[in-house]
């Protein structure tokens, strides 16, 4: 892990790492996302990021999206808005996804209402799902498909 993203880890267990420079790429959400990870930018300077995951094989039909914005952007809608300019993107630049998905720590209220918010679908509880910061969370997955447009 890059020291500048150790020095800005949150200790919330339900957040990942704040975002920094060295997390985003050089370039806005209003290109494409060949590089996979768009910068989430505000007057030229970087506040956060969204990235994708694009499935390969028989995951080829669906890719996973992340997001994180500055903690002193929290509750402005940025990441809600730079999540629903994304999804279009996703399914204009990966021709062969039906499907975008995002999780969010149960606990993490903010991170639901981002993807609700950005009109996903919630559609479950994934228990003991996975480790973060070293405890095992409960996530929930919501869901956006090609034809929710």
């Amino acid at each position: 892990m890059p020291e500048q993203t150790r020095q800005n880890y949150n200790e919330d267990p339900t957040r990942l790492p704040r975002p920094t420079s060295s997390h985003c790429s050089a370039s806005c959400i209003d290109e494409d996302f060949s590089g996979r990870r768009q910068s989430i930018c505000i007057d030229g300077r970087s506040i956060g990021f969204v990235s994708v995951f694009p499935g390969s094989g028989d995951d080829r039909c669906r890719a996973d999206i992340g997001y994180a914005v500055a903690v002193e952007h929290w509750g402005q809608g940025i990441a809600t808005r730079a999540v629903k300019l994304a999804v279009p993107m996703v399914f204009r630049d990966f021709s062969e996804v039906l499907r975008v998905q995002g999780f969010a720590n149960v606990e993490n209220k903010g991170s639901q209402r981002v993807m609700e918010n950005a009109g996903f679908r919630k559609e479950g509880l994934l228990r003991n799902y996975c480790y973060l910061k070293g405890d095992l969370q409960d996530l929930v997955l919501y869901s956006f498909l090609s034809t929710d447009f």
